[in-house]
């Protein structure tokens, strides 16, 4: 089962028909929309700033999403491939 945690009082939020490999990791302020697809390996870390994730966006293998900032979020849009 992925990995889902609420960090600073972010809990993160999906869509439906939404795919998690076991081994994502998922933390903080991150909002995804229907259809995505979290791929084995992938980190997605809301835990310095907003990410924000279009529907049907696949994050792939291996993949980080984290932003560095905290003037600086992360907005993929509608049917992105990531990886």
């Amino acid at each position: 089962m992925a990995i889902i945690n609420s960090v600073k009082g972010f809990t993160p939020r999906f869509g439906q028909g939404c795919f998690f490999a076991e081994n994502t990791v998922i933390t903080g302020d991150v909002t995804a929309g229907d259809g995505c697809s979290f791929w084995y390996g992938s980190v997605i870390r809301g835990d310095v700033n907003t990410i924000t994730i279009g529907n049907r966006v696949n994050i792939q293998d291996g993949a980080v999403v984290h932003c560095n900032y905290r003037d600086a979020k992360d907005d993929n849009g509608k049917k992105d491939n990531n990886g």
